[in-house]
């Protein structure tokens, strides 16, 4: 569970860099 959370908060970094960009 917590690893999927990890993941999760890794792709939502990712796409606020994609926003940001």
């Amino acid at each position: 569970m917590i690893l999927k959370l990890r993941k999760s908060l890794r792709n939502y970094k990712k796409n606020l860099n994609s926003i940001v960009y």
